[in-house]
């Protein structure tokens, strides 16, 4: 389990994710499922964004997938994570299908790449709830399972490969987006006051420079 900080922006709570997080008390990872067409609806919300119904139902999440994406941020995206620069900001894309913005702990940021399976761990929050960081899985898990019945996710660095096919390092500038700050679902770590991404140097690696 990750250590907590006092410091850390600690997301809100509505009724739509009150169940996502009531389970983080327990340590446990849940996950909105449309009962239609039968695919994961991350960040919670009242209706399946691909068919658009009402019928949706919370199921238990493995706690398993890759990496699809890495910053490491050099600059704390808000101040309240000073103390653990550099540290990583990352896509995972868990076995189930949803994809979600996180940390990954327990390892130097520098060893966390594209394709690298993690599994979830837990960073204590003040009100008793979990905050779901994820940490490198056992070396045994070196490839992602193929779900039954569930096509791979397509994979969209074909549009973003350079010539050479070489791992890219850019600076990142700072990204606004409307409503990052009122979902509650893009992690404080690296989403503040509406701010993606630091204001500051940081390297990031995407599909393209796997």
């Amino acid at each position: 389990m990750s250590e907590g900080s006092q410091n850390r922006v600690e997301p809100p709570v509505s009724p739509i994710s009150k169940p996502f997080w009531d389970a983080t008390r327990e340590r446990r990872l849940v996950l909105q499922w449309c009962r239609d067409c039968d695919a994961p609806v991350h960040y919670p919300r009242e209706a399946c964004p691909r068919c658009l119904s009402a019928s949706l139902e919370w199921r238990a999440a493995s706690g398993r997938g890759e990496v699809y994406a890495v910053s490491i941020m050099h600059r704390p995206g808000n101040p309240g994570m000073a103390d653990r620069v550099p540290y990583t900001v990352a896509l995972v894309d868990l076995d189930e299908g949803a994809r979600l913005m996180t940390n990954v702990v327990g390892c130097k940021p520098s060893d966390v790449r594209v394709g690298m399976r993690v599994a979830v761990t837990w960073e204590p929050l003040r009100d008793g709830r979990a905050l779901p960081l994820f940490e490198p899985a056992p070396r045994k898990e070196a490839h992602r399972p193929q779900a039954a019945g569930r096509p791979a996710r397509r994979s969209r660095s074909s549009r973003l490969k350079s010539g050479d096919g070489s791992k890219q390092e850019v600076a990142l500038r700072p990204v606004r987006l409307a409503s990052t700050s009122r979902c509650g679902f893009c992690l404080p770590a690296a989403c503040s006051s509406g701010v993606a991404v630091s204001s500051g140097p940081s390297s990031i690696q995407t599909p393209a420079s796997k």
